[in-house]
């Protein structure tokens, strides 16, 4: 990548990470939601797998990414995303429980119960 012009050797803008929220999860995060409070999503050090997801409530800061649809964001920090671009958050309701499930196609592995991961 040119640093100077932030372009590929293509000739190609580099592709913005990106986080796509279905509508189950959109459902479900816009019921949570209220008072100012939203979910974040954020990946940290450790879990069984190396990197773990961890989603809770909190509310929007300086440099947080928002995706979702208005009134069901999910929010983000640009450090997480980047190791989770291109992932999937979704929303499920068994009778096992409920969760939000990440899909995360830069995982190389996951642990059993899906919570944690490695690159």
């Amino acid at each position: 990548m040119n640093m100077t012009t932030g372009t590929t050797q293509e000739g190609q803008a580099p592709k913005r990470p990106t986080l796509e929220v279905t509508e189950r999860a959109a459902t479900r995060l816009k019921q949570l939601a209220g008072e100012g409070k939203r979910i974040r999503l954020e990946i940290l050090a450790g879990g069984c797998s190396g990197f773990q997801r961890v989603f809770r409530f909190d509310t929007l800061q300086e440099g947080d990414l928002c995706f979702g649809p208005a009134g069901a964001e999910l929010l983000i920090d640009p450090t997480s995303l980047n190791l989770i671009s291109g992932s999937v958050v979704d929303f499920t309701d068994t009778l096992a429980g409920s969760e939000f499930e990440l899909k995360n196609p830069n995982a190389s592995s996951a642990c059993g119960c899906g919570a944690s991961f490695n690159l």
